[in-house]
């Protein structure tokens, strides 16, 4: 169903921490991936559930999160792709 693909589908999300961001913590979660880091935030994109990474992220003093939903382009083509044979 749509609703099974948006959940599946990858989230860009900005982590906002009081102090300097835990950047190797947080790109060694699973489903986490094209971790960028700047002074306080640290952007990247996460696959399915964000729950693991909140557990990483929270004692670090999370400020915001601020998420941005992929369009249903961006989460039919990551599908698409994932399903191919060869696809890595």
């Amino acid at each position: 169903t749509l609703a099974n693909l948006e959940h599946q589908g990858v989230r860009r999300t900005d982590l906002v921490f009081h102090g300097t961001p835990p950047v190797a913590e947080v790109a060694q979660v699973p489903g986490v991936h094209n971790v960028q880091a700047t002074e306080r935030t640290i952007h990247l994109a996460v696959e399915g559930s964000t729950a693991a990474l909140m557990r990483v992220a929270a004692p670090y003093g999370v400020d915001d999160v601020v998420t941005h939903e992929a369009d249903l382009e961006d989460v039919f083509l990551g599908w698409y792709d994932a399903e191919e044979p060869g696809a890595c």
